[in-house]
């Protein structure tokens, strides 16, 4: 007797266990899965005068079983050809802090003096440690107006 309880002591055991991986896997997937929709968003296009920053929102939730709390971060800018820059960025709030299901929204100022008229820069912002916490972003200074001729 005490032979089958150990048994089924042991097998229980093991299927809960089993029961736990596969519930971890689960979890793991359902967070790729989001990554890859997020990741193939399309980008956000941004567009500014010079002297005028280019201005931006957008939304991070905490989809994970923990606080995250970190500060924004921006790649570099790459236009077409590989020139880069790194444009100045002001995120309010800079730093975010989210307990698990929270979301917020961020807003962010890009000052455009420094790229080229008229040329796409592909650049990313990033909450590091959330799997959804990145955005695509598409950057540009418009061009002069041309200001038509005087009529006489």
């Amino acid at each position: 007797m005490a032979n089958l309880n150990l048994w089924l002591s042991a097998s229980r055991l093991a299927l809960d266990y089993m029961d736990e991986i596969a519930s971890s896997l689960r979890e793991t997937d359902r967070v790729a899965r989001r990554q890859q929709e997020a990741e193939s968003l399309p980008p956000l296009v941004l567009e500014a005068s010079a002297g005028m920053p280019a201005v931006g929102a957008f939304l991070v939730h905490n989809q994970l079983g923990s606080r995250v709390e970190a500060p924004l971060q921006a790649s570099k800018f790459v236009a077409v050809g590989g020139r880069e820059a790194t444009p100045e960025i002001r995120f309010e709030p800079a730093t975010v802090k989210l307990d698990p299901g929270q979301q917020s929204l961020v807003r962010f100022l890009i000052k455009v003096d420094e790229l080229a008229p008229g040329v796409d820069y592909r650049g990313e912002l990033e909450l590091p440690g959330l799997p959804n916490g990145k955005v695509s972003l598409v950057v540009r200074r418009r061009r002069r107006a041309r200001r038509s001729a005087a009529r006489s």
